[in-house]
């Protein structure tokens, strides 16, 4: 498996100081390994986004991000929301605590092994501090904070209160039960825990009490019977410490008898949740076909409303919301099931994500506690659960009038984005432990699509903006009217399609006259420099009167002349009289640039230049190797040939073109009808009189 760095939770992102020991990591592993199987574990890697090399070196030392990015990844492959709870329990195990059972056992009592909690952090662990606050038999009062800049998350808090209760256990007493009078993820500064444990300390002490007692009462009855007392106390002494170790040992057996009835009820209630193995195999079904759905959808409207209706369908509940966290509030956008008045306003079945502040303690909202601290709720007792919602909360469950409901919370890219809220209105109907563990894992595979969707969405968008950028830097903004850039911008394959469209257009061509011999009498750099002088002054007349620079063929140009302007709508002039226009003020600018003195001058400068107007083609030519936009057709062979028989100096067109083109504006002389070489037909070919430089 390829080793990743985990993507770290939003609101941690740039935590990158390794601060935990990786041995802290190693129980949580073991527990999914020995209860779940390897192919969970296997399934946990590959969430967590860290290989089973990198977890297995114990020695070093991991983020703060990593650590949680496990956390989350356990619940989510597990659908358990409070597996991390059990998995600090497993501590207790000699086999997987270790060196630690042995230190226990050594320290003789769970009192001495939680005098050592603060020590033992801090070897663990650099930005979390345990202090002791109070200390006696069967009792400890714990404070607890996170160093500045590192804030505590409730499945850290979790696995805490599990590691606590698990000591006891290491001394065959049952586990401790942990009150949590302070909690920073409530907006407490710290955390409170008192832990409260059974303590055989009492009944040893009796046991040492009755020895005593065994002997004192040795010694006296040794007095009257003239024996020795110290032999009557020696025999008191051992009754008494056989009754002592009696005693402890029938404690000790009592305890063991209480643990096998603990584990027995505790194999009872797993077998109660998971069902027969069929029942499994019938749930991992739903499980898949599930997911195969969701990971077929291709939006995020389609994906939601096909997870509400597989819920419905496949998972037995009557009615199922989508809530979307929108900013500051949860949106129902989605349901199954529901009555016409509530689909009718479902975009109004709306709550603050947050408690509202009464002045004196914060209401209870609806459904965003779930949402903020991640944990589903069960509720069988809507009536009971009623009394402690905000009005606003109490409304709105009267409005859906749901029967027994579980909600958990969705999440994409390690942050919560909505709720799955499921309810069975069946007379009688409750829900369990095990809906709610199906529905988490529902949830957490829409959460998985989600960001599939969200990814494909955004690849998509840079697919397009990419296109666009490479549609700008061709020349299709320039040379195509707007309308067609827009239609080429909303649909960018068509940029890269072959073929092309019949429009009306006219074509000029022109070439600078015995360029190759004045070339060949100057260095490179000078005939570079004369060339862009020339273009520059070329360019910005074509550019002045609508025309589209088509390509540069060496000294020579092509420019199209549209019906259409820059903004896609129509010209009043025709292109015709534009690109005759353009024609003579070109032959003008030769002149100037020609008489310039030397070096910058350009002398004998003189251009043929031909213009032509009719049906041409414009499209994509070329293969997939190399496509170019450019136009073909009669038209362009047309003012080809007109620029090469043109004389130096003039402007050649067709009596047609002259005649679209306001004939009054110009002035012409016939040169007679011409067969041009490669085409059928003789053409009328006219000659521009250049009118003199305004």
């Amino acid at each position: 498996m390829t080793s990743t760095t985990p993507a770290p939770d939003p609101d941690y992102t740039g935590r990158e100081d390794r601060v935990f020991s990786a041995g802290l990591l190693a129980p949580n592993l073991r527990f999914i390994r020995k209860f779940f199987g390897a192919d969970v574990e296997e399934r946990l890697y590959e969430v967590w986004g860290v290989s089973r090399e990198e977890a297995a070196d114990t020695e070093r030392w991991i983020t703060y991000d990593t650590a949680l990015a496990l956390n989350k990844a356990i619940v989510q492959v597990t659908g358990d929301p409070e597996v991390l709870y059990k998995a600090g329990l497993l501590h207790a195990e000699t086999a997987e605590v270790g060196v630690v059972f042995y230190l226990a056992k050594l320290l003789a009592s769970p009192k001495a092994v939680y005098a050592r909690i603060p020590s033992m952090g801090r070897s663990l662990s650099r930005i979390t501090h345990f202090e002791l606050l109070e200390l006696k038999d069967g009792e400890a009062v714990f404070e607890f904070h996170v160093s500045e800049g590192y804030p505590d998350h409730p499945l850290f808090d979790q696995k805490r209160r599990g590691t606590l209760a698990a000591i006891p256990l290491s001394f065959d007493l049952p586990a401790a039960t942990i009150t949590e009078e302070a909690c920073m993820n409530r907006g407490d500064p710290t955390c409170i825990y008192r832990v409260r444990w059974q303590t055989p300390g009492s009944k040893l002490t009796l046991g040492l009490v009755a020895m005593a007692g065994g002997a004192a009462l040795g010694a006296a009855l040794a007095l009257p019977l003239d024996d020795s007392p110290i032999l009557g106390a020696v025999v008191g002494l051992v009754l008494g410490t056989g009754i002592t170790l009696a005693r402890y040992g029938f404690h000790r057996l009592r305890l063991a008898l209480d643990r096998i009835r603990t584990q027995e009820g505790e194999i009872e209630a797993l077998e109660h949740m998971a069902g027969s193995r069929s029942e499994q195999a019938a749930r991992l079904e739903v499980l898949r076909e599930i997911s195969d759905l969701l990971h077929s959808a291709k939006d995020e409207d389609q994906l939601i409303t096909t997870a509400t209706e597989l819920v419905a369908r496949r998972l037995d509940f009557e009615r199922v919301l989508f809530w979307k966290a929108i900013g500051d509030k949860l949106v129902a956008v989605s349901g199954t099931g529901m009555s016409q008045q509530v689909a009718a306003g479902m975009g109004q079945l709306w709550l603050p994500r947050y408690p509202d502040l009464d002045g004196r303690a914060p209401d209870l909202p609806l459904f965003g506690l779930v949402l903020e601290t991640l944990r589903g709720r069960r509720i069988n007792d809507v009536a009971a659960f009623r009394t402690g919602l905000s009005e606003r909360g109490r409304q709105l469950l009267d409005r859906l009038s749901p029967g027994p409901f579980i909600v958990v919370p969705v999440q994409s890219e390690g942050e919560g984005v909505g709720l799955l809220a499921a309810e069975r209105s069946r007379q009688g109907s409750q829900v369990n432990d095990a809906d709610q563990s199906l529905l988490q894992q529902v949830a957490n595979q829409l959460g998985l699509a989600l960001d599939n969707v969200r990814m494909l969405e955004d690849l998509r968008h840079q697919r397009r903006d990419l296109q666009n950028a490479l549609l700008l830097n061709q020349k299709y903004s320039v040379y195509l009217p707007s309308p067609v850039v827009d239609k080429l911008r909303q649909e960018p394959e068509a940029a890269l399609e072959l073929g092309g469209k019949t429009i009306r257009a006219t074509v000029l061509f022109s070439d600078i006259k015995g360029f190759t011999q004045w070339s060949r009498k100057r260095e490179p750099a000078a005939v570079v420099d004369g060339l862009n002088r020339y273009f520059a002054a070329m360019d910005d007349i074509i550019a002045d009167t609508g025309g589209i620079l088509d390509k540069r063929m060496g000294d020579g140009l092509m420019v199209v002349f549209l019906h259409t302007g820059g903004d896609g709508e129509p010209v009043a002039q025709h292109p015709a009289a534009r690109a005759l226009h353009c024609a003579q003020r070109m032959q003008r600018a030769v002149d100037l640039l020609a008489a310039a003195a030397e070096p910058e001058g350009f002398p004998g400068l003189q251009v043929r230049i031909g213009v032509a107007h009719g049906d041409l083609v414009a499209g994509n030519l070329g293969s997939r190797h190399r496509i170019e936009y450019t136009v073909i057709g009669d038209v362009v062979n047309v003012a080809s040939r007109l620029e090469q028989l043109c004389p130096p100096g003039g402007v050649a067109t067709t009596g047609d073109t002259l005649r679209r083109a306001e004939p009054a504006t110009f002035s012409a002389h016939s040169l007679g009808k011409r067969e041009l070489p490669g085409r059928e037909g003789a053409v009328e070919v006219m000659q521009l009189e250049l009118s003199a430089p305004a």
